[in-house]
């Protein structure tokens, strides 16, 4: 399986996930009530209908990590996983497909 390894405070974590989608997001957020950056790297396991999330930290000023794609046989156990509601992901299939069509016809100025 493809994925990523990230060091990141002294600890290697490996997320992969045979059938699905793993991502590493770096988040910023500041208004009223936050002023946050964050770390994400979670995924979704579309053979099992999990959703996992292997490290979701608050980062500070000065700290670094290290991210390599890896090709691996198994990941790191992730901190939490929850069930997928099916009909939650066919409602995330079909936004993404009326988002995509949309655009489409936008282009072609259909719309």
């Amino acid at each position: 399986m493809k994925g990523f390894r990230l060091i990141f405070n002294n600890q290697k974590t490996d997320a992969a996930i045979d059938h699905g989608v793993v991502s590493l997001q770096f988040t910023r957020v500041k208004n009223q009530e936050n002023d946050l950056i964050s770390l994400r790297l979670g995924g979704r396991d579309e053979k099992k209908s999990r959703e996992v999330i292997w490290i979701f930290e608050e980062l500070r000023l000065g700290e670094e990590f290290t991210v390599e794609v890896i090709d691996t046989i198994e990941s790191s156990e992730p901190k939490s996983s929850s069930k997928i509601d099916d009909e939650e992901l066919l409602l995330e299939n079909n936004l993404r497909t009326y988002k995509h069509l949309k655009k489409e016809l936008e282009e072609a100025g259909h719309l």
